[in-house]
């Protein structure tokens, strides 16, 4: 009986010893991405038209870790084209700064690094703003992409949808059209004609705000 309890001392030693290591269920060491709005509504699309919106990136995680867990926020990926902002009064040093958006799809400026504390689940950062670029062109919808890394972890990644917005129209030449000008004042007199033959319908352009963009 001695040497049994003996025995159980020292495998508790030996236990205690050791070092704390993530648990390998893949739930349990999966951290996920999702983007929100300041009130905390889900964000998972934007229409190209919306400009500049302000967004949140929440990283959640469970259960939660015993010590504070460190989130690289990976370089942004996806379909859409990041582009740069410019400074539009940057030669003119009597006017404030005043950026634009003036490339790519969208820009911002997502934040780097996210913590979450020990004993809690999640992390919401700070406001970040997305400001979209109409490109006026008809195309299918584009993805941004927001990943990361942590050691031991895994990252599930949040997409953004950028909602194409413009929109094809339709020109039907069903008819020919013969318009003739006559000149007649003194001196020459001449005769201008324009013949339109039919073409079939096809799609020349898109519309922006009722502005037609060939």
């Amino acid at each position: 009986m001695r040497r049994l309890g003996l025995l159980a001392l020292a495998a508790g030693l030996v236990l205690s010893v050791l070092p704390a290591v993530p648990a390998v269920v893949g739930a349990q060491t999966k951290i996920t991405f999702s983007l929100v709005d300041p009130s905390g509504n889900a964000v998972t699309t934007l229409g190209e038209d919306s400009g500049s919106k302000v967004v949140r990136l929440r990283a959640s995680v469970a259960p939660a870790p015993s010590s504070n867990l460190r989130i690289r926020i990976s370089a942004l990926s996806g379909t859409a084209t990041q582009g740069t902002r410019v400074n539009l009064n940057a030669q003119d040093r009597f006017r404030p700064p005043r950026f634009v958006c003036n490339s790519g799809d969208y820009c911002t400026r997502a934040p780097w690094n996210l913590t979450i504390h020990r004993n809690q689940t999640s992390v919401t950062s700070t406001n970040f703003t997305i400001e979209l670029r109409s490109d006026r062109i008809t195309e299918e919808h584009e993805t941004i992409i927001f990943s990361g890394s942590a050691s031991g972890y895994t990252v599930a990644p949040a997409t953004l949808t950028i909602i194409d917005q413009d929109r094809a129209i339709k020109v039907n030449l069903s008819q020919d059209v013969l318009r003739e000008d006559t000149v007649t004042p003194a001196g020459n007199n001449r005769a201008h004609g324009f013949l339109h033959r039919p073409l079939p319908s096809v799609v020349v352009g898109g519309v922006k705000g009722g502005v037609f963009t060939a």
